[in-house]
């Protein structure tokens, strides 16, 4: 167990994923910016005490579980640099699956030494409870990629813990906009707890006392659309109970992927398309029967300084779209394609032409392996 006294506020970051898009420069620089910049001057906003107030991040630090960049990794020494400095009482981490090296234990992760290097960052590698002035009493759960064993494990704390901050699989929940997930904890026995946050997946959801947090700035398309930022959390002690209060702070500061019809484009005023365009990624949308018709070139020249991430243009044919978007809105899909789904993940992440061919053979191999029902998937 690891005890605190004094504390008033916890500032909880979802998954970070340092390292992103192949270590790409740009969304490095976008995600410090972030965390350094923007995020140490909003907790200021919302009454930051650096005598009673703590971080928690919910796993994912880094990206590749395999190996970490040498640019990333000094990145991140800067990052908790200045996170530490800041937070003095401390930073609490979990571990999430991209952190570590083993599906099946914890014992080799890419956080490991940051906690000599920082003396008041504590990496939990294993459950353990953090106590709060010994009545706010937090289960630290990472990732357990057995379903069995985490359940094992969350039950064993039921009467020990009020809340959870864990990096886990929940029934039910959406991975992302075409699948939920069918496997992992059941909420029938996270209810026996008052709260539960979890990393993980990158969309923020919400579904009783249990609440996906995020990622706090979009990673890729299929953030589009959902809110980022953190929550700010406050620790109240009522008559020797528990009890917390939720804040979130949206994050207006990063980069976001926008999608609009070339149709709208042309009856919003400049300062609109600037405005929407303003540090955002772009995808034009363009009616195959009136592609034509748009005059890209000029339009390009147009808006070349209206400090855009990148633009991009597709084309779409009215009828087909019509048809998936009222699919996409179905509560639940029963059916469907595996593959069109690996498609659109590898779509969103926008990996390079040569790596999306290898992905797609390897998958090919994998899949025909499952139906066959060959066991070497390794």
């Amino acid at each position: 167990m690891v005890s605190l006294e004094g504390i008033n506020k916890i500032f909880l970051l979802g998954d970070l994923h340092l390292g992103v898009r192949n270590n790409s420069i740009e969304w490095a620089s976008s995600q410090k910016a972030f965390l350094i910049d923007h995020f140490l001057n909003k907790i200021e906003e919302q009454g930051f005490n650096p005598e009673t107030d703590i971080l928690i991040q919910e796993g994912d630090w880094f990206h590749n579980r395999e190996h970490t960049n040498n640019r990333i990794w000094n990145d991140s020494l800067e990052i908790f640099s200045a996170l530490s400095k800041k937070f003095k009482r401390g930073i609490y981490i979990i571990l999430g699956n991209h952190d570590v090296y083993y599906k099946d234990n914890n014992s080799i992760h890419s956080l490991k030494g940051i906690e000599k290097i920082f003396h008041n960052v504590h990496v939990f590698e294993k459950p353990e409870i953090l106590s709060l002035d010994g009545i706010h009493n937090f289960l630290m759960l990472p990732w357990i990629e057995d379903e069995k064993k985490i359940t094992k494990e969350v039950e064993s704390y039921i009467g020990k813990a009020d809340y959870v901050v864990c990096h886990a699989d929940i029934k039910n929940f959406k991975l992302n906009k075409w699948v939920k997930l069918h496997s992992g904890l059941d909420t029938k026995l996270l209810s026996n707890f008052k709260r539960v946050f979890s990393g993980h997946i990158h969309i923020h959801q919400e579904d009783g006392n249990v609440l996906y947090t995020g990622t706090p700035f979009e990673l890729d398309r299929g953030d589009r659309g959902n809110p980022k930022g953190f929550y700010v959390i406050d620790l109240i002690n009522d008559s020797g109970s528990s009890k917390i209060v939720e804040t979130f702070e949206e994050n207006t500061f990063s980069p976001k992927f926008i999608k609009v019809d070339a149709l709208d484009l042309i009856e919003m005023k400049l300062s609109e398309i600037k405005n929407l365009f303003s540090n955002n990624y772009v995808d034009i949308m363009m009616r195959i029967d009136k592609a034509s018709a748009f005059p890209v070139t000029r339009f390009m020249e147009m808006i070349e300084n209206y400090d855009y991430k990148k633009v991009e243009f597709f084309t779409y044919n009215p009828e087909v779209r019509e048809t998936k978007e009222v699919q996409e809105n179905i509560e639940e899909i029963k059916e469907y394609d595996i593959y069109e789904i690996f498609l659109n993940c590898l779509a969103e992440r926008e990996y390079p032409e040569s790596y999306n061919n290898i992905m797609k053979q390897y998958f090919n191999r994998l899949n025909d392996k499952v139906k066959n029902k060959e066991k070497d998937y390794e």
